[in-house]
């Protein structure tokens, strides 16, 4: 899984954008070494350009609500 998911999170987007990737705990711990708990907890990461990448937070569910409609 592991192999499979990097290449995900580790390519930077072109700029100006982002990518979102959903996914199940099982191919993120892989990937991260870290289990996503709770359920339904979003982690922001940053690709460092180098196969690599950095955890910048998380969103946990329950403030999922207070993030809706504030993007631009």
């Amino acid at each position: 899984m592991r192999g499979r998911v990097m290449p995900l999170i580790t390519k930077q987007p072109p700029e100006g954008f982002n990518t979102i990737i959903v996914g199940h705990d099982d191919p993120f711990e892989a990937a991260t070494g870290i289990y996503p708990e709770p359920q339904g907890v979003m982690f922001v990461l940053k690709p460092d350009g180098v196969g690599g990448f950095k955890i910048l937070g998380h969103v946990e569910p329950q403030d999922w609500a207070g993030i809706v409609g504030t993007a631009g």
